[in-house]
């Protein structure tokens, strides 16, 4: 199977640089250009997409399967990790918060429990189980729309990494990633893939 992992396009500016996990938010103006540029680079073998049911990436997904005969579906395990208390806070204004609880998780940064929210485990075990569901489909090309996090996940796991190594890729807004996978491994083919980096059209 070719898997192919895309992250939702950008939310509004005000989010930037801001703990956005389980908040429903839309796609900006610019995320909604960038998810249509995206259907620049998706092979037309795509048959089927599993996507997060946030907004973000449903609107993203749907914008770029636009006039496609793909099966879009949602999956509950590619939710973004839910930061509880932290949604929509800046790094600066979550210490000051809770200056505890930061030293915590980056202690522990497998193990910590987001207060009010997920743990970090819990999210890697959603997100695998979500994973083995799509690796056993038996379509030979698949798109999954999704969240940073869930991508990064989704890499350890499929890459043999530990999940230590979960902050190692920086996966952009709108860009695919291609996994091959044979059985539950997989070789990493391609990282922030854009209409732009492959010459097509779509972006100037």
């Amino acid at each position: 199977m070719r898997l192919f992992l895309a992250r939702h396009g950008e939310t509004g500016s005000q989010y930037s640089e801001r703990y956005i996990g389980a908040t429903d938010l839309p796609l900006s103006e610019l995320g909604r250009q960038q998810a249509m540029q995206l259907a620049d680079v998706l092979p037309k073998g795509v048959t089927r997409c599993l996507c997060s049911p946030l907004h973000r990436a449903r609107e993203t997904a749907s914008l770029a399967l636009r006039g496609r005969d793909c099966l879009l579906m949602d999956m509950e395990a590619l939710r973004e990790v839910d930061f509880g208390r932290w949604e929509g806070l800046s790094f600066p204004e979550i210490v000051d918060q809770d200056q505890a609880l930061v030293d915590e998780w980056q202690q522990n940064p497998t193990s910590f429990q987001f207060p009010e929210g997920e743990s970090v485990e819990g999210f890697r075990q959603r997100v695998q189980e979500g994973l083995m569901t799509i690796v056993a489909l038996p379509d030979k090309e698949v798109l999954v729309v999704c969240h940073g996090g869930v991508i990064r996940a989704m890499l350890c796991a499929l890459l043999g990494l530990s999940f230590a190594n979960y902050l190692s890729f920086a996966i952009a807004p709108a860009a695919l990633t291609v996994v091959v996978v044979d059985g539950h491994r997989g070789v990493l083919h391609g990282l922030n893939l854009t209409a732009l980096a492959s010459g097509r059209r779509g972006e100037s």
